[in-house]
């Protein structure tokens, strides 16, 4: 920015913490990249839940993140209303607008972003107007689907994207999901999401199931994800259990938690399921460099960080064609795209893929995605062009 430092504030309400440190990776790296290209400040909030987890128990993760990276973080609880999301978004902004004011004023920041779209980005617009800041939102795709609970809550993101100075998305998919709501498309920008290649990279299989104590014998299949409806989970399930009588060596490999983790104890009782719980992401990197085939066979808005770490480590997947899927799954040896959440097409896909284990996956995808440091660059370069359009 014709030599003047950057400084910009990114306001997250998915950010780790000392209880939650693998929570939202992708904002970590992307922020941590970031912090050795400007002056960057983080403010996060911790999601509060009424009748839920009470404020104490949040104790131990306000500030626990002070100072890492290169960059500060201060971290308030914020308040959930179950049931009514459309309020997450003012709840935010009013919680941490005081902090967002205290940090902009003492370190003469530039610019504000959001590092979601919802409710990140409407707070972080709301804010910016009163400081008179331009304003940066970026979108990954899960941040529209969660607005999609409520009327309410996409008419405030219509309103956020349409007041920010620039809308970030992740993929090509997401740029006329945001014109829907009567953006320009010179105004948006896409940034795709980074990749750490030293973590997320083709290694032998037999040394890491040796690693995660995984059978070195027989064929494993990895389900990563929420335990939900909408990640397809169900449908994995019955899925799985079919390929089971076709190819009784397979086992299935689980990483997850989640409001169906209850059919999981029901089916790990045959001893084909093995549930491992949430994984840090160096474990998760073994355990898809240790199966044979990776299905993610949930609705994707953007392009998941998942699939692109699938990839990367040089694994096949089967994946729902949804979002920026398709933008990525460009080789038959990536895997397989199923159209619908359908057990019989998943059982058939995955069926198909291990058929033809002898044929290695492309190795390609190991340098098609950018590297974290790649995407912060083009990141910087969009709040840089924010901040010289508004002095403009």
């Amino acid at each position: 920015m014709h030599g003047t430092e950057t400084r910009a504030l990114i306001l997250t309400s998915r950010f780790p913490s000392v209880t939650r440190p693998d929570l939202a990776p992708y904002n970590r790296d992307l922020i941590g990249a970031l912090a050795s290209r400007a002056t960057i400040e983080v403010v996060g909030g911790v999601p509060w839940h009424l009748f839920g987890r009470g404020a104490n128990g949040l104790q131990g993760e306000i500030g626990g993140w002070r100072g890492i990276g290169g960059f500060k973080v201060e971290q308030a609880p914020i308040l959930r209303i179950p049931g009514i999301p459309s309020t997450a978004a003012v709840l935010m902004a009013t919680t941490l607008g005081g902090k967002v004011w205290h940090r902009v004023r003492a370190r003469r920041l530039h610019v504000i972003a959001s590092a979601n779209a919802y409710p990140d980005g409407v707070a972080a617009v709301l804010i910016a107007q009163l400081l008179q800041l331009p304003v940066v939102v970026r979108c990954r795709g899960p941040d529209i689907r969660e607005a999609e609970q409520s009327t309410l809550a996409l008419l405030q993101l219509g309103f956020a994207f349409r007041q920010a100075s620039r809308v970030v998305v992740t993929c090509h998919a997401l740029v006329e999901k945001v014109r829907a709501f009567g953006v320009p498309t010179q105004r948006i920008d896409v940034v795709p999401e980074g990749l750490d290649r030293n973590r997320f990279r083709p290694r032998d299989a037999l040394a890491a199931r040796r690693r995660t104590g995984l059978p070195e014998r027989g064929r494993l299949i990895l389900f990563v994800g929420n335990l939900s409806e909408t990640s397809g989970w169900r449908s994995f399930i019955t899925a799985a259990n079919r390929l089971h009588v076709r190819m009784p060596d397979v086992a299935f490999i689980v990483v997850g938690e989640g409001p169906l983790e209850p059919l999981l104890k029901v089916v790990a009782e045959n001893g084909s399921f093995i549930p491992v719980g949430l994984l840090a992401q160096d474990e998760l990197a073994e355990y898809m460099a240790a199966v044979d085939l990776v299905c993610l066979p949930g609705v994707h808005y953007g392009l998941p960080s998942l699939l692109r770490e699938v990839l990367a480590s040089g694994r096949p997947v089967v994946v729902r064609r949804s979002g920026g899927v398709s933008e990525v799954m460009t080789h038959e040896s990536f895997g397989c795209m199923v159209s619908r959440e359908d057990p019989s097409t998943m059982c058939s896909a995955m069926e198909s893929i291990l058929a033809h284990e002898g044929q290695p996956a492309c190795r390609a995808t190991h340098t098609f995605f950018p590297t974290w440091e790649q995407s912060a660059d083009r990141f910087l370069m969009v709040l840089q062009e924010a901040i010289l359009a508004d002095r403009g």
